[in-house]
């Protein structure tokens, strides 16, 4: 069998508001061992003080800076601001083969923004400029969508409106440019905008806590250092993706969150509670840029997933969650393992019959849903046979 990564690249510091303490190094290794996945981006790498723990905590060998054993890519993200009729503005998760290529990006922006203060920079530029900018400094280095259709800084996102990423970026085709799911989207929904097909599909947590790490992830063949790790991204047939199920994303539905107002209907634009617009979920802007999503079949794999903890929250008393949890680790390895992957025969010898069934149900996509919506998470439960 061949040996694949886990690469979840898109994550953010202790120093990040609103992330937890526990978001340093040896932490996150921690953690995400437990979860099943094999290379981390650090997060936050334009963030003085976080390189400076980088720096302290990792050493480059052989394509990869590694804590002890384990491999980590360098990533940032950066919001991108600019005119176009009126302000307009979205999220790019940037990677980068050695900290000497994230100073040469430092310097080439310099007059576009301040790397001294914020997790994740503005960067005042054009995405037709930031484009041209970032590939003279090395064209190697991804572009990364971060969250596309999520309204308020996805590229796609309603708050921006725009119809395309040829509007965005004013040319039909960019090099090494990556889509990321986000959590209130799959494949499916991604590749139901025809446009998006020329691209390669990633999907990472976003996470600002250890514990959140991997409930989005990519698998790809596994590479030898940053240079392989890109490329194998790109065969897209030979990868799959790690998913929320996007109903429990908190951008999938329309609705505004103080008057707890939601709906699927997309000819509703006004909260009927307090007249106010409301926010256009990922749903709705995948219908309006792919009209069918439903009609659309992704060409990648992917597979739901919901973290083990939250499953035995509610298959066990509290006082029994802890030992159950650590006794499949144990077995199993990881939780990847363990909610995907195992045989659900060998998992029943460890687990009572409700945590079967409900492992079951996820992986079958047998879950009802309390559906997500302007801020507010989604919530699950197994559909009653």
């Amino acid at each position: 069998m061949q040996e694949i990564d886990i690469l979840d690249y898109h994550l953010h510091s202790f120093f990040s508001i609103p992330s937890s303490r526990f978001m340093d190094i040896p932490h996150m290794v921690e953690y995400a061992k437990v979860k099943g996945v094999t290379i981390l981006g650090t997060g936050d790498i334009f963030l003085p003080k976080w390189k400076e723990q980088i720096s302290k905590n990792l050493s480059f060998e052989n394509g990869f800076y590694y804590f002890g054993d384990f491999p980590f890519i360098l990533t940032g993200e950066v919001n991108l601001t600019f005119e176009r009729d009126r302000k307009k503005s979205f999220h790019v998760v940037l990677a980068f083969p050695t900290i000497k290529d994230v100073e040469e990006f430092e310097k080439a922006f310099k007059k576009f923004s301040n790397f001294e203060i914020i997790a994740r920079p503005n960067i005042k530029v054009t995405p037709k400029e930031f484009v041209r900018i970032l590939k003279n400094i090395n064209p190697s280095v991804p572009i990364i969508l971060a969250h596309i259709f999520t309204p308020h800084y996805g590229a796609l996102g309603s708050s921006n409106n725009f119809e395309s990423l040829k509007e965005i970026f004013e040319t039909d085709f960019i090099d090494n440019l990556f889509i990321e799911t986000g959590l209130s989207a799959d494949p499916k929904m991604v590749y139901s905008v025809s446009e998006l097909r020329m691209y390669p599909i990633l999907s990472s947590s976003d996470s600002h806590s250890p514990t959140h790490i991997g409930r989005e992830a990519t698998a790809t063949k596994k590479a030898s250092g940053f240079y392989e790790l890109f490329e194998n991204l790109k065969d897209v047939s030979n990868n799959f993706t790690i998913e929320n199920f996007p109903q429990l994303g908190k951008y999938y539905l329309d609705g505004h969150r103080k008057c707890k107002y939601k709906t699927n209907d997309f000819s509703v634009s006004i909260c009927p509670v307090c007249g106010k617009y409301l926010t256009k979920g990922v749903l709705h802007r995948v219908e309006e840029l792919g009209k069918t999503p439903q009609n659309n079949v992704s060409t990648l794999k992917y597979f739901y997933f919901i973290p083990l903890e939250e499953i035995l929250n509610r298959t066990y008393k509290k006082s029994e969650q802890g030992k159950i949890y650590l006794t499949l680790i144990s077995e199993f390895g990881n939780e990847l393992n363990v909610v995907l992957f195992s045989d659900l025969n060998d998992v029943a010898l460890f687990v009572n019959d409700k945590t079967l069934r409900y492992l079951e149900h996820i992986r079958n996509g047998l879950l009802n849903f309390e559906y997500g919506y302007d801020g507010v998470y989604g919530d699950w439960e197994v559909k009653v046979a």
